[in-house]
């Protein structure tokens, strides 16, 4: 056992000792707000990524040392060096039922801003959802190892293959989705940039966090580096459905989405299904994203095909195939056409508006019932101006008593 914190000069391992006493016994109690799921609650409050953000590889490296309630670092986190671990405090990892697990999980992403979480079960079908090669030119497999193995690979110079072991003890895919703000109508702007950055760094907080909830209760998790096909899972989670923008859209958010993250972990959960609300089949009809589209990167076919273009098409995905070579100069920053970014096909979404469009409550309804009216709804959206964005300089100055907002889309 540590010998505790040192406080002006004196040894404080009686405190200590008293409160590992009082944790074991609210424990064993199953004490109400002291169980060990609300103890990796507040534990996961205690870190925070402060570093690289977009560093996804931190996040399947259990290697990281051992800190507080059997956690381990993250990348740029704070650690309370004077915490005893779980198994430290003789408690037992969490047991409860694969519902009971779920229900958990959903309510720690809600808290921590995610708006829609679902569950698949990883078998060997779903698991050709996986890039292989992935981005970091690895061959991905399944093997029993306790925690992935990483060997990166190399694109240039030599383009020298790696590889990645994932557990297959992680046998649960948990999949959340991070709304993205409503200042992604400003399009072509950095303001509209400030939404895309936002919304990345918030997912990679929330997966450091999330991890350290796992982790706390005695399982694993294996974040976004493990390199599956985020959407595909989004879809099969029952988050949405894919897009024409190719993107995980759906009736809550519409295309504004930053991103359909996932996590893999051997916690037990109960899978849900996807859902069928009528978007895949609306846009084959409206086709707005497309027509607004400045680079004409998104097609225009009446449905979706298994068609690529190019490299960075998926290959055996039935989708709308976009050209990437004729989006990237529009959606990278900087370029020559924009000081920020694009994202004009997420803003003019005919589901990317807000609650208070009371047009929309009609809607979403009537087009998962269906779609004869998809055209007719699609001619009212353009008809209500949704394309043309106010006065970028006009959200600095909005009023913020009245301004819409909520704290799962924030700054809207």
């Amino acid at each position: 056992m540590k010998t505790g914190l040192v406080l002006g000069g004196q040894v404080t391992q009686e405190w200590q000792e008293k409160q590992a006493e009082l944790i074991r016994e609210a424990v064993a109690n199953k004490t109400p707000g002291n169980t060990l799921k609300d103890m990796a609650l507040a534990n996961m409050g205690l870190h925070y990524a402060g570093s690289d953000l977009f560093n996804y590889s931190q996040l399947s490296r259990p290697e990281y040392s051992t800190v507080i309630l059997d956690t381990f670092d993250v990348s740029g986190q704070i650690d309370n060096k004077y915490g005893l671990t779980r198994t430290q405090l003789g408690i037992p990892k969490w047991q409860g039922t694969p519902e009971e697990n779920s229900a958990m999980v959903a309510a720690v992403l809600h808290f921590l801003g995610s708006t829609r979480v679902g569950y698949v079960s990883i078998n060997e079908n779903n698991k050709k959802v996986w890039f292989s090669p992935d981005k970091a030119n690895r061959i991905i497999s399944w093997g029993n190892v306790e925690e992935p193995v990483n060997t990166p690979g190399i694109l240039w110079p030599g383009n020298k293959l790696g590889s990645l072991v994932l557990p297959n003890k992680c046998n649960s895919l948990i999949s959340f989705v991070i709304p993205q703000s409503g200042i992604s109508k400003y399009h072509h702007t950095a303001l509209s940039r400030a939404a895309t950055f936002l919304g990345y760094a918030e997912s990679t907080i929330i997966s450091a966090r999330l991890q350290i909830f796992l982790k706390t209760l005695g399982y694993d998790g294996v974040g976004s580096d493990a390199s599956a096909n985020n959407v595909g899972f989004g879809v099969l989670a029952g988050n949405g459905e894919l897009g024409r923008l190719n993107y995980l859209v759906n009736p809550w958010h519409g295309a504004l989405i930053r991103k359909a993250d996932f996590m893999l972990t051997d916690l037990p959960l109960a899978p849900t299904r996807p859902i069928d609300s009528g978007i895949t089949r609306f846009c084959a009809t409206c086709k707005k994203c497309a027509e607004m589209c400045p680079g004409s990167a998104l097609s225009l076919a009446d449905g979706p095909s298994w068609d690529t273009l190019s490299a960075q098409n998926g290959l055996g995905v039935k989708n709308y195939t976009n050209d990437w070579h004729k989006c990237r100069p529009w959606a990278w920053a900087p370029s020559p056409n924009t000081v920020g970014s694009c994202g004009v096909c997420q803003a003019v979404c005919v589901f990317s508006k807000l609650e208070e469009s009371s047009v929309h409550d009609i809607i979403k309804p009537v087009v998962s019932q269906t779609p004869l009216f998809n055209r007719f709804f699609k001619r009212m959206d353009d008809m209500f101006n949704y394309n043309n964005p106010e006065n970028p300089e006009e959200w600095w100055s909005r009023d913020y008593k009245n301004y819409p907002y909520s704290r799962a889309v924030p700054g809207n």
